[in-house]
């Protein structure tokens, strides 16, 4: 070994063990150098299908009189590896490109870089807490992203990016990392159930999570559609979520979207739902090109006031969006509880985050519990005889049906409506993926439905 070689391995172990200070070591030089691209604190980097993520960096060292450039890479605070790129210089300026790789699970990384002449170097760039995982998003009106003070969970493996400011424009200088929360309505926002899914995956999968959430409280489908002359428009609530999304250069690598929205559609602009909806999954799946499944919470009754009347009809909208879209699985939210007439209690919002982690699970990292983890769904509903004093409704997915006892003075039977009026209905038999509705007597409806468009029975409420 050469002594330079020597000189500087020695150097090296000193920096390594931290006892030389990160200044530069050359007397009459400071290096000037621009990167390109580069990782910055907290960041979270996306996982491929080899579970590992590129992490590069490029730029150009505009100093002359160094050799190479070094990208340490250090995980949980031990060296793993170093890169190293000879520096070629044009005149004054010597471009470069490293790109190290890490692997996504429960460590973090920390990249320190270098430039070195002979046996001297310099420090010119850290990096610390980087993870690699998978990314999703969150968007809606307000119970996409609702917060509560009991939602103090957080964990240096659950991040989120820049901020949720509702309905006001968005500071484009607002490009931070951070460990997402549920009981913080702006920085690194994820909400009570976002927080609550990314501890699930996190905590059963070994996977960190980023959840950016873009929702804004009370917002109409209209209010959430793209300006297809400007999509990252910061004055509207899509523009700002894709800017935050490319900001973090996840654009590419987002595995689903989370919609939680339909209250605000529940007027007469329900008969528009389908079209906006459609509308808004191509613009999804065109700046999101790497989405594979988008979830729809199908809202339940609430949030009543004039003029939106129209709750079943939009519900029933909601529900066929599944058969119409391949990328989209229904969750229902009618049974959560805790639910106070438009949101609901911390208990509510982490019984859907469970919910809506079942399908996660089932589709993004290969649970086997798949039993009934799905809303039912009808696939066909018919009397089974000319007396049509019997009525049979067939779910999908050979799901098997259970009827609950009946509860606080309230019959179940009840809340199947024919033509929407109830009382007709004597019993109910369930048999595997099949409910049989016996009637008192013959029936010439040509809808059942379940649940009433508003109030209960006999009810304001």
């Amino acid at each position: 070994m050469s002594l330079s070689a020597v000189i500087f391995s020695s150097i090296l172990a000193l920096f390594l063990s931290g006892s030389l200070p990160e200044k530069a070591l050359k007397e009459t030089t400071i290096p000037v150098v621009t990167f390109n691209q580069k990782p910055v604190n907290l960041q979270l980097y996306p996982r491929d299908n080899q579970d590992s993520g590129r992490v590069i960096f490029s730029g150009v060292v505009m100093t002359p009189g160094y050799d190479s450039i070094k990208v340490f890479t250090f995980k949980n605070n031990t060296l793993l590896r170093s890169y190293s790129s000879k520096l070629n210089y044009s005149g004054s300026n010597a471009q470069f490109n490293i790109t190290a790789k890490i692997h996504a699970e429960l460590s973090e990384y920390r990249f320190t870089v270098i430039v070195k002449s002979n046996s001297l170097y310099d420090t010119v760039y850290t990096a610390d807490s980087i993870i690699c995982g998978d990314a999703y998003l969150i968007n809606g009106q307000s119970n996409s992203h609702r917060t509560d003070p009991l939602a103090t969970y957080r964990n240096e493996y659950c991040r989120s990016f820049g901020k949720n400011t509702d309905y006001n424009v968005y500071n484009p200088a607002d490009t931070l990392w951070g460990l997402a929360r549920g009981n913080d309505a702006v920085n690194f926002h994820t909400g009570v159930w976002g927080i609550k899914l990314q501890q699930m995956i996190k905590e059963n999968y070994g996977i960190p999570v980023c959840i950016i959430n873009g929702g804004s409280g009370g917002s109409s489908i209209e209010y959430n559609l793209r300006n297809n002359n400007n999509p990252a428009d910061l004055n509207t609530t899509y523009g700002r979520l894709l800017y935050r999304v490319m900001k973090a250069g996840l654009q590419y690598s987002i595995k689903a979207m989370f919609w939680y929205q339909g209250e605000s559609n529940t007027n007469a602009s329900w008969s528009n739902y389908y079209v906006n909806f459609q509308n808004l999954h191509y613009s999804w799946k065109t700046d999101y090109p790497g989405i594979q499944k988008m979830y729809v919470f199908q809202i339940r009754m609430g949030c009543i006031n004039t003029p939106y009347i129209f709750q079943s009809h939009l519900r029933e909208v909601q529900r066929t969006l599944s058969a119409n879209f391949p990328e989209v699985e229904l969750m229902s939210t009618s049974g959560v509880q805790g639910h106070d007439g438009c949101h609901y209690n911390f208990a509510g919002y982490n019984e859907s985050a469970v919910n809506i982690y079942n399908l996660v699970a089932r589709d993004f990292y290969g649970s086997n519990d798949t039993i009934n983890i799905k809303p039912p769904e009808v696939k066909i509903a018919y009397f089974t005889s000319t007396q049509r004093n019997k009525l049979k409704i067939i779910f999908r997915d050979n799901c098997s049906l259970v009827l609950p006892n009946d509860t606080l003075g309230a019959s179940l039977k009840d809340h199947f409506y024919l033509d929407s009026s109830y009382g007709m209905i004597t019993s109910l038999e369930v048999n595997k993926d099949t409910l049989s509705l016996n009637l008192n007597g013959t029936s010439n409806a040509v809808i059942v439905t379940y649940l009433p468009n508003i109030y209960y029975n006999n009810t304001t409420i």
